[in-house]
Formats: C-alpha cells, structure tokens, sequence
C-alpha cells in the first residue's frame, strides 16, 4: 500500500482545523457576553484553615484580580466533602458557583 505525500497530509490537516473552526464559530459567536458581571462563589468542601481553604483563598485572590469581580470562598464542611460538593451541585448552573 502507497503511503500519501507530505502535501496530502498537510492539506487533509489544514481542511480538518478549518471544518472545525468552522464549527466552533457560532458558539464562540453566541458566547460574547462578558463573564463574571458579579460576584463569584468558590465552594471549598473542607472546613476553615485547611490546605485546600488556603488554596482556594489564594486562587480566589488571583482570580479577583484578573476577573476585575470578587470570589468568594464558602466552606461547607462535613461528609468528607459530600456536603459542600452537594451544595454546589444544587446551586443554579448559571457559572457563578465553582
């Protein structure tokens, strides 16, 4: 079996990265509204004081500045995190609880 030249394969790559940027085009169109346009909440399922509420706080903090919005952290401790992952699957699924 011939194996195909260095320019098909080029070309076939170039014509599947256009297809799909042609695909993802409306979406990216669709999605032009600014993000975050208020607060954020970051739901850390351990209690205050632990590694993962020192990490939260500190992306929270770096996140705040690039966003230009606050972050902020609630910790919903107990369950070995099952409470605070319950909580944030609850909240409304509108990008503002991470």
């Amino acid at each position: 079996m011939r194996q195909p030249s260095s320019r098909a394969l080029s070309t076939t790559l170039a014509l599947h990265f256009l297809l799909a940027a042609g695909i993802g085009a409306p979406a990216s169109i669709a999605q032009a509204q600014e993000w975050p346009t208020r607060f954020v909440k970051v739901v850390a399922p351990y209690g205050p004081g632990g590694i993962s509420d020192v990490l939260a706080r500190i992306t929270a903090d770096r996140l705040s500045t690039m966003f230009g919005q606050q972050f902020i952290i609630e910790t919903h401790p107990g369950a070995n995190g099952a409470l605070g992952t319950e909580y944030a699957i609850r909240s409304p699924s509108d990008g503002y609880t991470l």
